[in-house]
């Protein structure tokens, strides 16, 4: 009896076990825990792209859960995710999309943060805390907007509608003769490349020509340089000498400019007046006994008008007898003569410039030639 009440008791204890495991065989599938090590996050989709439960979740490049639970809506779907461990505090504002790993390889949920949190707030709480701020991290039972990305779907309709705005548009004949326009581009290029090795060889001989003509006018003013040197030099030691005669004459037009030479000629000329009424009045009354006194007055004026012509005599004297002077006066009227002969070999050196023969003109535009100032290095 007591051997029969043993082995119903194991066969019960048995069963009891079996669906035990197989209950608790069930919840691991389904990602089902009774422990507080994870927290649960609903994310809204607009299409899975192919999501199923348990698709891994993905965090900067770590599993950290996955999809627990799909429910479909009318304008969207529901995924309820599950991320362990319920310490991980992950960003409120964090981008959270399906993607394809690969062309063939299956979907994941991916979790990209855009920022990081301070240490202070990961101090002070975490997903499954009842202090939880659900607008600062994901929250357990929080719900967020999910980002639809593209997939392989997706990607095949795009292609087959672009396809078909090619063939709409008439692509394929514009690209054929866009081909064509390239190739009577290519055609039209080797013609003028052929036509500008056709313009190289006169273009050498005019650009020769040129250069050996700027070598002759090189040439000449080189030969010329010397003199047109010297001819500056004697223009300018001339005006030199100019300056200094003028600079030693203001003294003698200065003295001439005076006011006393002037007063003596102008009373020279009153007093030859006078004397010319006196003796004009004596002509026609000698013998009268006025005309005495009035010839005494005429004597007097002469000797005065005779003083007078003393004293510019001496002035004239004194300025033309001054060798100073002279040598001035001298000196002025060679240094013009040297200016006079300066000038016309210069103009002699200008003419025989001019007389060079000019370059030669050719249809291609010549290169610049630059010509220096004989005082220029």
């Amino acid at each position: 009896m007591r051997s029969r009440i043993v082995r119903e008791g194991s066969v019960g204890l048995m069963l009891i076990a079996g669906v035990g495991a197989l209950a608790g065989l069930i919840f691991w599938l389904r990602g089902v825990s009774l422990n507080q090590n994870r927290y649960a996050v609903t994310v809204k989709f607009k299409d899975t792209a192919g999501l199923t439960v348990g698709t891994p979740v993905i965090y900067r490049g770590v599993q950290v859960g996955q999809v627990t639970d799909i429910q479909a809506e009318s304008n969207s779907v529901k995924v309820r995710i599950q991320i362990e461990p319920a310490t991980l505090v992950i960003p409120r504002d964090s981008v959270i999309s399906a993607q394809i790993s690969s062309l063939l390889g299956n979907p994941n949920l991916t979790i990209e943060p855009k920022r990081s949190i301070s240490p202070e707030v990961l101090a002070k709480t975490s997903p499954r805390s009842p202090t939880c701020d659900p607008n600062l991290i994901l929250c357990n039972g929080s719900e967020v907007e999910g980002v639809q990305s593209a997939n392989l779907a997706s990607i095949v309709t795009s292609i087959a509608t672009l396809m078909a705005q090619i063939e709409q548009a008439n692509l394929v004949e514009t690209l054929n003769q866009t081909g064509q326009d390239a190739g009577e581009a290519a055609r039209s290029i080797r013609q003028l490349s052929t036509s500008l090795q056709q313009e190289i060889s006169p273009l050498r001989e005019t650009l020769a020509a040129a250069q050996g003509a700027a070598s002759e006018v090189e040439a000449a003013i080189a030969e010329n340089r010397q003199s047109v040197r010297n001819t500056l030099t004697s223009l300018e030691s001339s005006s030199q000498d100019l300056q200094q005669i003028l600079t030693n004459l203001e003294p003698a037009i200065d003295k001439v400019n005076s006011g006393k030479l002037v007063d003596n000629l102008n009373e020279l000329s009153a007093n030859l007046a006078v004397a010319s009424r006196n003796l004009r009045d004596v002509s026609t009354a000698l013998n009268s006994p006025e005309n005495l006194l009035t010839l005494q007055q005429t004597l007097d004026s002469a000797r005065i008008t005779f003083q007078n012509a003393q004293k510019i005599t001496t002035d004239l004297n004194r300025l033309t007898g001054d060798p100073a002077v002279i040598e001035n006066i001298r000196r002025l009227i060679n240094s013009l003569g040297q200016l006079l002969s300066s000038t016309g070999k210069l103009q002699e050196q200008v003419a025989e410039l001019k007389s060079l023969p000019p370059l030669p003109v050719s249809d291609a535009a010549p290169a610049a030639t630059v010509v220096r100032r004989p005082d220029q290095p």
